[in-house]
């Protein structure tokens, strides 16, 4: 046979070496005390709570002994197997910290056995106290925890001792273990609310139950919203940067096209060949290539200017423009300047390329027909 968490060290010499072998469980008080002084010096007063069955009572004892190694400690014992009896005891303690030993026994007026969440939640509003437990099972809301008994590493030990007779060993030759596998668990969020800090080498060993959450997990939705919101910014940064983009590119190359191309008197204003403008140089285009070379200018009194542009209204160069009336005839230069106009054209769409007379030109554009 292999047994795991008995607390009754007394039947240890009853035990039959050759069939009975397992693990024996102790409820400490000592590491709990030091736990308790390292979090509160100054405390002096603990209450310790059972249902006053067999089994407290054996736990009761191992108490009294290790606390005669503590005599500044004052502790009151508050057992019994109903829970009206137990709370109402607990509200004439002074002591604040509060020791939960074994509590399975405990009844209700009626004599129903209570289970654990319904007798640690009465002790727990039995009145302003911190909570300790000595085993890992009273583990819940209300309850700090401390040095308790744990189940799981228990039956791990007691199934090491099986697995080894498994392979071979004999039962006479796996002693009992008597060390208690405890370990320190502790509550944070009872912690907490407590307003107490592990010390630090009991918080290296110590397991943590009900953490508290992490300051993402806190405000992970915040969080993931602004990522997201930070995100879709982005995204829409980039997209705007990218039209305007796009849209100085196809500009540019407008504008760089429409200085590419001459400019041109439309048909409809004239009706003269198509003329495009240079700095001092007259172009019609679709020549055949000849060229007559016109030395082009306005009168002595245009001060020689050179003809540079065409106007859109009747190819009068700009220049002799402004020697016209606004109303009635034009002036001798405007006609003049017509002729000249007139017999560039004519020499255009006959083909023929010939140099004007000097006298009637200084110098001014080319015209290529």
């Amino acid at each position: 046979m292999f047994f795991s968490g008995i607390n009754d060290y007394g039947i240890r010499a009853r035990l039959d070496p050759a069939r009975m072998t397992g693990v024996f469980e102790r409820k400490e008080i000592a590491p709990n005390l030091r736990l308790m002084r390292r979090i509160d010096p100054a405390i002096r007063e603990i209450v310790i709570v059972g249902d006053a069955s067999e089994t407290y009572r054996a736990i009761e004892t191992e108490i009294r002994r290790e606390l005669q190694q503590h005599t500044d400690i004052h502790a009151t014992f508050v057992s019994s197997n109903r829970i009206d009896d137990i709370v109402a005891r607990l509200h004439a303690q002074r002591g604040r910290f509060v020791f939960l030993t074994t509590l399975g026994s405990v009844t209700d007026r009626a004599g129903r056995t209570l289970t654990l969440p319904e007798t640690i939640k009465a002790i727990v509003n039995a009145g302003h106290f911190v909570v300790f437990s000595m085993e890992d099972a009273y583990l819940y809301p209300g309850v700090l925890g401390g040095y308790v008994t744990s189940g799981p590493r228990e039956g791990r030990a007691a199934a090491g001792l099986l697995i080894r007779h498994l392979n071979g060993v004999a039962v006479s030759a796996l002693p009992p273990i008597e060390t208690s596998p405890n370990e320190y668990i502790i509550d944070e969020s009872e912690l907490l609310k407590a307003g107490f800090v592990l010390p630090g080498d009991i918080a290296t060993e110590a397991t943590l139950v009900n953490p508290l959450p992490s300051f993402y997990e806190s405000n992970r939705r915040i969080i993931l919203g602004t990522l997201y919101g930070l995100i879709a910014l982005l995204l829409l940064g980039l997209a705007a940067s990218l039209l305007l983009f796009v849209r100085k590119t196809g500009r540019s190359r407008l504008l760089r096209a429409s200085w590419a191309k001459p400019w041109r008197v439309s048909p409809r204003r004239s009706a003269s060949p198509t003329w495009e403008t240079g700095i001092g140089r007259l172009e019609r285009t679709g020549c055949s290539g000849r060229k007559a070379s016109i030395a082009c200018s306005a009168s002595r009194r245009m001060n020689s200017a050179p003809v540079t542009r065409l106007s859109l209204r009747g190819c009068i160069p700009m220049t002799a423009r402004r020697w016209m009336p606004r109303s009635g005839a034009p002036s001798k230069v405007a006609r003049r300047t017509r002729s000249i106009i007139a017999s560039c054209a004519r020499m255009a769409r006959s083909g023929s390329c010939m140099k004007a007379r000097k006298s009637s030109w200084t110098s001014g554009a080319t015209l290529r027909a």
